[in-house]
């Protein structure tokens, strides 16, 4: 044990004479604390006894289904097998792929199978997935402003060049976006995903409309540009 001590104090002392910053990578160095917060209103917090926090998309605590979780659970630990306790498959859960495929097809009216569905460790998963199939450095990923930090951390953490549109009552204003990608274009960017919340904004609280909806995605079709939607409450 004392030479396992002495020999990690020597390699110690010996990284203590490198500038970290200089080993990390490009994607490390251009997501800095705070980078995508430039502006707002100052906090004025007031000490409540019950607050009603609205940072984040959280659901009042009293609306989970805390009872039936729990019983699911027990059902689930209580098979005779170890399944519930191994890793699960590939792409999740297949039971609930299949679901969710059921699901889909009934409520929204398009036929889809479980290879439609990857499951992720939340939507900040999905959307790392995304940005590292598709992103290369350099690429442009555009969104509305403003729009959820986290995600455009995620873009530049993967070393995209982030692109905005403006927003009013009626969500992205599509209009603007052919104009942007003639112009991305002339400057011999490739855009190669436009994110968007679509349903319940985050930050701004509207809902695309339909019609928006439709340009959108014949822009998007005829472009070759992929759309990420962030439908955390569609």
């Amino acid at each position: 044990m004392t030479v396992q001590r002495t020999l990690a104090q020597e390699l110690a002392d010996r990284w203590s004479q490198y500038d970290l910053d200089e080993l990390a990578s490009d994607a490390v160095k251009v997501v800095t604390a705070g980078t995508p917060t430039d502006w707002g209103l100052p906090s004025d917090v007031q000490s409540v006894v019950t607050p009603i926090t609205l940072g984040g998309g959280i659901p009042d605590p009293q609306s989970l289904p805390r009872e039936a979780l729990t019983e699911a659970m027990a059902r689930a630990v209580a098979v005779i097998d170890d399944t519930p306790l191994r890793y699960g498959g590939a792409y999740g859960f297949e039971p609930l792929r299949e679901f969710l495929a059921e699901r889909y097809t009934r409520d929204r009216g398009f036929p889809v199978t479980a290879d439609y569905f990857l499951l992720t460790n939340g939507s900040a998963g999905a959307i790392d997935q995304v940005a590292a199939t598709l992103i290369s450095p350099g690429d442009v990923v555009i969104s509305e402003a403003p729009t959820f930090s986290g995600s455009i951390r995620t873009f530049r953490g993967h070393m995209a060049e982030i692109a905005t549109v403006p927003m009013d009552d009626d969500g992205m204003v599509v209009d603007e976006l052919e104009p942007l990608l003639d112009r991305l274009t002339a400057m011999g960017k490739t855009v190669k995903v436009i994110y968007t919340i679509s349903s319940f904004h985050n930050p701004m609280g509207v809902t695309l409309s339909a019609e928006r909806r439709e340009k959108l995605l014949r822009i998007a079709a005829e472009r070759g540009i992929f759309i990420v939607d962030d439908d955390a409450y569609g």
